[in-house]
């Protein structure tokens, strides 16, 4: 799963701007070469009141701060870059290209402290995990 917290202020994001970002990082991910099961990404918008958003001490309107946790998938040095520039596309139309300030950071997870409905998801690139695909839930496997 690739869970992603936006932080932003209210208003920060329309209800078409967020579809589109979800559907935009979802894509990222069902794609080649990473091809998880759309179900597995997880998108949340939290809204932080402008008076409790501070960046260097000082009240922030215009900034976005983003978290991205990997438990399905884990980058290594050599495309950590990738993944990121990746990651940043899906919402530079929202964020860069208005302007507004952002910071982003990935954390990778042992893949052995996540279960889905109560199972290990299957490895990744097995007849398990393509069933999963394609149902898009988690089913029961061997």
């Amino acid at each position: 799963m690739p869970l992603h917290c936006i932080y932003a202020t209210p208003g920060t994001f329309s209800v078409e701007d967020k579809v589109a970002i979800a559907e935009r990082i979802t894509t990222y991910y069902t794609s080649p070469p990473v091809n998880l099961p759309a179900f597995y990404v997880n998108v949340f918008f939290i809204d932080v009141p402008e008076d409790s958003f501070y960046i260097g001490g000082k009240p922030r309107k215009n900034f976005v701060r983003i978290v991205s946790q990997q438990l399905a998938r884990s980058g290594t040095k050599d495309n950590w870059s990738k993944n990121l520039d990746g990651l940043e596309a899906c919402w530079a139309p929202f964020i860069k290209d208005r302007g507004l300030d952002w910071e982003m950071h990935i954390e990778q997870h042992e893949r052995g402290l996540w279960r889905v409905q109560g199972q290990v998801p299957p490895l990744p690139g097995t007849a398990e995990e393509r069933m999963w695909v394609q149902e898009n839930r988690a089913v029961p496997y061997e």
